[in-house]
């Protein structure tokens, strides 16, 4: 399986719950397995807080809108998860 070395950008309670501001990690190319290697990384619900739209996923600078779409990541991708803001 090929990888891509890409930089993920951890913003606001994110980079919090994480404790990062940004990681830079070999992944699968293919976008959905590498949701699920970065989640074992960062030991982190990823994909849980995805689905439930609480965080918003970018890949060089466009959403990624779920499901999921089919997508290939390449060596230099930026990937940054964005909390959904919310108020009442």
């Amino acid at each position: 399986m090929s990888k891509a070395r890409i930089k993920i950008k951890f913003f606001a309670v994110t980079a919090i719950e994480v404790g990062a501001k940004e990681k830079i990690l070999t992944v699968s190319k293919d976008l959905n397995e590498a949701l699920k290697e970065i989640e074992k990384i960062i030991n982190w619900p990823l994909k849980s807080n995805l689905e439930k739209n609480r965080i918003c996923l970018m890949l060089n600078g466009r959403a990624v809108k779920m499901p999921i779409e089919k997508r290939a990541l390449v060596d230099g991708d930026v990937m940054a998860l964005i909390p959904i803001m919310g108020g009442g």
